[in-house]
Formats: structure tokens, C-alpha cells, sequence
């Protein structure tokens, strides 16, 4: 599983085999935070003429053979598609430009939202590109926050979302930012989220972007179930076998399904990719992480303690 980096066409096989390849196998090359990573490409790369060129993908999915070989802790729970018919764009520098947009969002929440206040929202990935003759990228690829009210399910952020275009003189980009920076709506119950933005690059207050989305959250995170926390009486001197068993999980969503477990326990390198698998415990308390995902990689997790006490077979 992996990203498309900036400059592929991810339509294109050669091009996500590549991409899919690098994160899905071990290489020397890279670290093992990027060996982890699912979904959007984390930075634009830019092009010879400094514009970042290209798009950012957003969350893909390779072989469900090729097991990831590290946990995947960046993939966003939450997915949205982007309204092109209600969603709208201002660009004013050097050429007033009105459009449409479309694009995808990937987001997550720092803690449940079952949760009080405070916490935070996370946009994982946020891509857009405007549907007139001039096109227009607006993006995110590392992490934006912004602290969200867990009653009215409104946020606010300060991060600035580069804005580039190219027209008829060449490449051109600006950083918009306000004092007031960017805020948005989400009700998950609907299933929809708002996005507004207004500001100016600060080099130049002439040149000004105003945006509106909406967008469906299509993508609800698969919820993992691996049963109670059990304690078991030890059976051998030389370790008990326990079935981890995450076959309950489930995904929320209509025709989507789980595609990926994993299981981890105390590191970062997955001890198994199967619904179930069986451990040896010896006397004590163990802890189990159990990653599920589903097709548009949606990510849960959950921890799961296993507690293993003496008896007269292990005294």
C-alpha cells in the first residue's frame, strides 16, 4: 500500500506498481516511517522551475498480498469527496479567476469522539483542483489542525494551504494566510463537512483566495473487535497458547469491507497479517495492538491485554 509520489499520473501502472512496490517491500533506501505509510504523498516535489508540479493522490491500495511490513499509523480514519457543484473558488492575482472544485480529504481526530472536549482534528490530506481553464491546486500534505468544538463539531485552524496554478506566463504559486485562518463544519451522523477559507499571501495583499467546499464523508473507519481481555490460567512451563481473534471487526459503511488486519505487539513490525493468529504467553501481562483496514483505507485500532496467572501446571 502506498502513494503515487507527486509528478506520476496514478492512473498509470508502472507508476503505482513503483510506488506500491517502495512501501510494500523492504528497502535500504528509505526509513521505516515511509515504509509505514499509507495514503497521500507526505510533500509536493518540485519541478525544475520550482513549481510544485503534478498533484497529490490521495489514499491507494496495491497487491493485498504485499503485506505492509510496519504498522500503519499515518492512514486517516475519515475520507470525504469534495461537492464540485457546491464547492467554489476566488483567486484574484493578477487574473480574477472563478471556478469549481473537486477533490478528496483524508482526516482524523486525535482521540475518539465518544471523548469531551478538548481535542483536535487532523487533515491527514487535502487536495483540490479547480475546474476552469486555468487549473488550480490547492493542497495539504503534511499535517493541519485545528482544535474542534465537540458540541457544535466545528473547527479552526491556522495552517496555511499552498495555492498553485499555471497560466499563459508560467508557473505561479501563494501561501494564503489570515488572522482568522480557516474553519469548517462536520456532522458525521450526515455525513458532511464545510471548509472556509479566506486570506492573502502576505508578500503581496493584492493577491487574495476565497474558498468554499463541501463535501461528503464517504469513509467512516472500520471498527476493530478482538474480543475481551482475558486472564487464563498457564498451561506449560514453557508458555500458554492464546488465539488472538479479531474476526468480529466490522466496517460502517455500505459494501465496504475490511481488506487488512495486522497485529503487533510491542514493536513496530507486525507478528501477523491473519484475522486470527495464536501466541505463546508465558506467566504474566502481555499487550496487543490489532490494526484493521478497509478498502479506501480507513484505519481502526484497538489494544487488547491478555493476562496469563501461575497454576499447578506452571508453579
Amino acid at each position: 500500500m502506498g502513494c503515487v509520489p507527486i509528478g506520476l499520473d496514478d492512473t498509470v501502472t508502472a507508476d503505482r506498481t513503483t510506488a506500491c512496490g517502495d512501501v510494500c517491500s523492504p528497502s535500504a533506501t528509505i526509513g521505516l516511517h515511509d515504509l509505514a505509510y499509507i495514503g497521500p504523498c507526505r510533500a509536493a516535489e518540485l519541478a525544475p522551475d520550482g513549481f510544485a508540479d503534478g498533484h497529490l493522490t490521495g489514499p491507494s491500495s496495491c497487491d493485498p498480498a504485499a503485506h505492509p511490513i510496519a504498522t500503519l499509523t499515518d492512514v486517516a480514519s475519515y475520507h470525504a469527496t469534495v461537492d464540485p457543484t457546491r464547492s467554489t473558488m476566488t483567486l484574484d492575482a493578477g487574473d480574477h479567476i472563478d471556478a469549481s472544485l473537486a477533490g478528496r480529504i483524508a482526516f482524523d481526530f486525535d482521540v475518539p469522539l465518544s471523548l469531551t472536549s478538548p481535542y483536535w482534528i487532523f487533515f491527514e490530506n487535502l487536495q483540490l483542483e479547480s475546474q476552469g481553464d486555468v487549473q488550480v491546486r490547492v493542497f495539504e500534505a503534511n499535517d493541519v489542525y485545528g482544535g474542534i468544538d465537540a458540541n457544535a463539531m466545528a473547527f479552526r485552524s491556522s495552517g496555511v494551504l499552498p495555492v498553485r496554478w499555471r497560466d499563459a506566463y508560467g508557473p505561479h504559486g501563494i501561501n494564503p494566510q489570515s488572522a482568522t485562518g480557516w474553519h469548517g463544519q462536520l456532522d458525521l451522523a450526515a455525513r458532511t463537512m464545510v471548509i472556509d477559507l479566506s486570506g492573502a499571501d502576505p508578500s503581496d495583499e493584492s493577491y487574495t483566495f476565497v474558498m468554499h467546499v463541501e463535501a461528503v464523508v464517504d469513509d467512516l473507519p472500520p471498527v476493530a473487535d478482538a474480543g475481551g481481555d482475558p486472564t487464563l490460567p498457564c498451561t506449560s512451563p514453557s508458555g500458554t497458547p492464546v488465539v488472538l481473534d479479531a474476526s468480529a471487526s466490522r466496517d460502517p459503511d455500505p459494501g465496504d469491507a475490511i481488506t487488512h488486519i495486522q497485529w503487533f505487539q510491542l514493536g513496530p513490525i507486525p507478528i501477523s497479517h491473519d484475522t486470527s493468529t495464536t501466541v505463546n504467553l508465558g506467566v504474566g501481562t502481555s499487550y496487543f495492538e490489532v490494526h484493521v483496514y478497509d478498502r479506501a483505507l480507513g484505519a481502526g485500532y484497538l489494544m487488547k491485554k491478555v493476562t496469563i496467572t501461575s497454576s499447578a501446571s506452571c508453579p
